[in-house]
């Protein structure tokens, strides 16, 4: 069972489990940029791009080619969480990158 809690904590806790992956907004195909929270709550849903590299058990691709791993289930629980709670409905883009230093310079490197 998911305890209820204010989204900006489940956030902060959710983000600091994903060491190593960072989270964007899509504003379209070309080009990624961060979104807040207030839009997301105010438009009713949002898309999130999580970049990620492949580190068993946490994150892969499965048999089927679908996202799998703990991180995989955080992320899909903190989806959940949203539109249940909050009648937000976020779209996951899974963005892989070549390696996990290509993942940590993303989040050195971003602006964001």
């Amino acid at each position: 069972m998911i305890a209820f809690i204010k989204p900006q904590r489940f956030l902060f806790i959710f983000l600091f489990s994903l060491i190593g992956h960072q989270i964007y907004s899509q504003a379209s195909e070309d080009q990624l940029t961060s979104t807040s929270w207030e839009n997301a709550l105010r438009e009713k849903k949002g898309q999130i791009v999580v970049y990620w590299n492949t580190i068993k058990p946490f994150v892969y691709k499965g048999a089927n080619n679908e996202m799998t791993g703990i991180e995989v289930d955080l992320v899909k629980g903190f989806q959940e969480y949203l539109l249940i709670q909050y009648d937000v409905d976020i779209e996951i883009k899974w963005v892989k990158l070549e390696s996990f230093n290509d993942v940590y310079n993303k989040i050195i490197l971003s602006s964001e």
